[in-house]
C-alpha cells in the first residue's frame, strides 16, 4: 500500500519504467519514489554495461551522484542502488531500489549467513567487503542468489 508522501513530487511512472530518452513527463534524475515502503531513485546508467536485476550500482563520479555504473571492484565505492525490476541498458534511465527487500547475487567467493552483512562485490555482484549496505534474509551460497534487506544512501 502506498502512503502519503508529503511534499514529494508526484511520479507517474512505475518502478519498472526504463527509457533511453527522457521526456517532460518523466521524473528528473535523482527523484525519489516510495512504493509499498520501498524507496527507489531514478538514475542514469552512465557505465559501459547494462544493469540487470540483482546488480548493485555505485555513483559513476562524485560530480553526478545519480549517474551510476556497476560496482567494479570488491569494496570499491559506495552503494547507490540495486536493480530490482527491469534491466537498464547503457545510456538509459531507470529506477534503482535504495531501501527495502531485494534479491542479490553473490560473487563466486561470497557466501552469506542468515542475518549476515552484505557489501559491494565485483561487477555488480554482492560481496563481503565494506561498505556494508544490506543484510541477508537467509543463507546464500557462493555464486547464488537470495533475499536481502538493503539500505543505501
Amino acid at each position: 500500500m502506498s502512503g502519503f508522501q508529503g511534499n514529494a513530487p508526484v511520479v507517474f511512472r512505475g518502478v519498472s519504467f526504463v527509457t533511453a530518452t527522457r521526456v517532460s513527463k518523466d521524473p528528473q534524475v535523482g527523484t525519489i519514489k516510495m512504493v509499498d515502503n520501498e524507496e527507489y531513485v531514478f538514475a542514469y546508467n552512465g557505465g559501459n554495461s547494462q544493469i540487470v536485476p540483482t546488480n548493485i550500482c555505485i555513483p559513476q563520479s562524485a560530480m553526478s551522484i545519480a549517474t551510476v555504473t556497476l560496482s567494479s571492484a570488491s569494496g570499491a565505492g559506495k552503494a547507490f542502488g540495486i536493480c530490482k525490476h527491469a534491466t537498464i541498458p547503457t545510456a538509459s534511465y531507470g529506477f534503482l531500489l535504495r531501501r527495502g527487500p531485494a534479491t542479490i547475487n553473490g560473487g563466486a567467493n561470497a557466501s552469506f549467513a542468515a542475518g549476515g552483512s552484505v557489501g559491494i562485490g565485483d561487477n555488480g555482484l554482492a560481496g563481503l567487503g565494506a561498505p556494508i549496505y544490506g543484510q541477508a534474509l537467509s543463507a546464500i551460497a557462493s555464486g547464488a542468489s537470495g533475499g536481502a534487506y538493503v539500505s543505501m544512501y
